[in-house]
């Protein structure tokens, strides 16, 4: 039976996966690659661009090599949204890839936001915010003008890569939206954002969702069985990532937990009503994403694990919640949703001499959790009736206890996906329904997710949590807010 890859690049991995009909995965077929993101103590956050590339070539090498005559019908691929990358005229990189938790703009983001209308918000669906793309291009103008007036184009990794194998400049509707400078009614480049932002129309790419045509030579006698496959621009993580989890209506959340975490809800059309800390990315010509992000979750796990070497999981022991008498507010990458600001810097108060590194992580992953709720009460809001949480993402299948913490917290039964990887789920599903290759099945129907586990909330553990987050709420105020 044909099979479907999917090339999931993530903020610390590359991996490919085939996945079937019945979308379950194939782990015989695939390839991995780790990395990790050069940082600086100005909040740089950065790959070497040519060697993310490799990575992601050397998967595919892979991938390819182990499906032998097994038919591949169509890959898809999803990245880690909200990075760029500057070309010269040659097509060779000037800049590395910054990621989407890069903030040295922050110094940029207060004077580009005193110049947009009142509807910007309302229109792209996105806060003036470092992550995204306009202050970039102004941070880039201001500190490397050479580079920026040398830079012919301007995209991400995942245009990058299909400019290489296609020669086509194209930008998928979702990867598009994430980075701030679209309209979310039109589709298309908002003409006085790439004004203000110094960017010409011909220096990014065509917003369109259509699949590729023939590979260029150089890759066509590279991988000659992929000669008819069908190639899908790649999407958003978080849009591949609901698909995934199932989460393709209303009725469903899907809840991701990886180096960063994210709470999201696919809706059809564009809604009005934009409440305050929410995005709304427009990710196909008929559906939008509406939710909320995280700059922190696995990450703050791996700076506890290297800084106080903490070698376990910490709700592996019989501690009671909150019993460490610490509060934390918890932005070592910065702050996304809810409250956007873009100087949000980790804090931990209330140590003494009696606090153990295992009371900072512990209490550190449970502040992480509480901006998560507050992102889900935000979310829920908008709905007669709360969506049903499904969750993934490699922190949660690592720590099930920390998975019973995100459902005491929030106060809501939550769950877990059986496949981890719901990105990659994601991106294979839809590519597999694009050449109608799912077993005569809707796609409702495959897409169902396979569930491994359902977590209960426990009523008295989300009372002690609820009188955390207040307490955490006062510090934000007074440390963030101000």
């Amino acid at each position: 039976m044909p099979i479907a890859l999917a090339l999931d690049v993530g903020s610390s991995s590359v991996r490919v996966t085939a996945y079937g009909a019945d979308g379950h995965a194939q782990l015989a077929i695939g390839a991995y690659r780790h990395y990790a993101a050069a940082t600086t103590a100005d909040g740089g956050a950065e790959f070497d661009a040519p060697q993310l590339l490799t990575h992601i070539l050397e998967c595919m090498d892979e991938a390819v090599q182990r499906a032998g005559s097994t038919p591949i019908a169509a890959i898809g691929v999803d990245t880690f949204a909200t990075n760029l990358i500057g070309l010269d005229s040659s097509g060779q990189p000037i800049t590395p890839v910054y990621m989407w938790n890069d903030s040295r703009s922050r110094h940029y983001v207060a004077p580009f936001a005193a110049n947009l209308t009142a509807h910007h918000y309302d229109r792209t669906g996105t806060p003036p915010h470092v992550s995204y793309w306009p202050p970039r291009f102004v941070w880039l103008a201001h500190e490397q003008p050479d580079v920026f007036r040398h830079a012919a184009r301007w995209l991400s990794i995942g245009e990058w890569l299909t400019l290489k194998l296609f020669g086509v400049a194209q930008v998928s509707t979702s990867l598009a939206a994430w980075t701030g400078m679209i309209d979310r009614r039109s589709g298309d480049w908002a003409a006085d954002l790439l004004d203000a932002s110094g960017v010409r129309r011909e220096q990014l790419s065509v917003v369109s969702d259509q699949p590729f045509g023939a590979l260029t030579a150089e890759f066509a006698a590279r991988w000659p069985s992929l000669q008819t496959t069908r190639w899908l621009p790649p999407i958003a993580d978080g849009y591949a990532a609901n698909v995934g989890c199932g989460a393709i209506n209303p009725q469903r959340a899907a809840l991701t937990m990886g180096t960063s975490g994210a709470l999201r809800v696919l809706v059809s059309g564009n809604p009005e009503h934009l409440p305050e800390g929410l995005f709304c990315y427009k990710v196909n010509a008929h559906e939008s994403l509406l939710g909320g992000a995280l700059s922190n979750a696995g990450n703050v796990f791996g700076w506890l694990k290297e800084t106080l070497t903490i070698v376990h999981d910490p709700f592996d022991t019989l501690a009671e919640p909150d019993g460490h008498g610490l509060t934390v507010l918890p932005f070592w990458a910065g702050e996304r949703s809810p409250g956007w600001h873009d100087n949000a810097q980790a804090a931990i108060l209330g140590m003494t001499l009696h606090t153990t590194p295992d009371d900072i992580a512990r209490a550190s992953l449970e502040a992480v959790v509480y901006q998560l709720a507050a992102i889900d009460e935000t979310l829920s809001g908008m709905f007669d009736k709360p969506p049903a949480l499904f969750a993934a993402g490699g922190v949660l299948a690592g720590s099930p206890a920390w998975a019973q913490v995100v459902a005491d917290v929030l106060g809501r039964d939550v769950t877990l996906c059986a496949d981890p990887q719901a990105s990659a789920r994601g991106s294979a599903l839809l590519a597999l329904a694009s050449v109608s290759q799912v077993a005569g099945q809707a796609l409702e129907t495959v897409i169902e997710p396979i569930a491994q586990n359902v977590y209960h909330a426990r009523p008295a553990f989300t009372e002690r949590y609820a009188a955390a987050r207040k307490r955490q709420g006062r510090a934000y105020d007074l440390l963030i807010k101000a």
